[in-house]
């Protein structure tokens, strides 16, 4: 259905709309998406702060961590290895130390790996803390890589997830959408989060992934 113009004439009916911005753009559409950046960052988003901006992150293990016996192997992921990345974030002048994907065994409950990080991840945000940096955490709330299976969610509401994705959680639903935020309200005060990471990998889904177009590949 949509507005009766002359009915809304005559009763002086009213709607609210989604915020729209319109601009006149010349140029092609490479020129169109920068201008509509440039005009997010300057009149839409909230100002930066600068202390908290422009820090130089030191990620494991994505700039070092551990030392994989093979790919994607995370049994080098420990607290000591931890202990030892966050002495070398500091001498080098990083400011922001965040500990990336592995540090959990089963996806979807967000717990440190008990054999790994047996006093859990206290111990690390603490050190990191002590040593002058900043600490942040990497999770994958929402699914779309790993076997959730196991995770307490999926034993409780396997009806939660996306019918063609048994690792992809149903955000539509209110229900899911307050357990995850209440997963991310919990790890942010527990550690203490000066930064949370957040990822999504639909390349693990085949959901979306890339395509090759004028031949050049672009993220869908």
């Amino acid at each position: 259905m949509g507005v009766n113009p002359a009915a809304s004439f005559w009763t002086r009916e009213t709607i609210k709309t989604p915020a729209v911005h319109l601009a006149h753009v010349e140029g092609d559409l490479d020129d169109t998406v920068q201008a509509m950046h440039d005009h997010v960052r300057k009149s839409v988003l909230p100002s930066r702060k600068l202390e908290r901006s422009y820090r130089i992150q030191y990620s494991v293990p994505g700039d070092q961590g551990f030392i994989a016996v093979k790919p994607n192997d995370v049994s080098g992921m420990t607290e000591q290895t931890m202990m030892q990345q966050i002495d070398i974030a500091a001498a080098v002048g990083a400011e922001l130390f965040i500990v990336d994907a592995g540090w959990w065994d089963i996806y979807g409950d967000w717990t440190p790996s008990t054999t790994r990080f047996p006093h859990g991840l206290e111990p690390v945000v603490d050190y990191a803390h002590k040593k002058g940096l900043l600490f942040g955490l990497y999770a994958e709330v929402e699914g779309a890589r790993g076997d959730w299976t196991r995770c307490q969610m999926c034993k409780e509401h396997p009806d939660w997830f996306l019918q063609n994705y048994k690792n992809i959680l149903d955000l539509t639903k209110p229900e899911v959408a307050a357990r995850v935020e209440s997963q991310l309200s919990q790890m942010i005060e527990q550690y203490k989060l000066d930064l949370y990471r957040h990822d999504y990998n639909t390349p693990f889904t085949g959901e979306l992934g890339q395509r090759q177009r004028d031949g050049i590949e672009e993220n869908l």
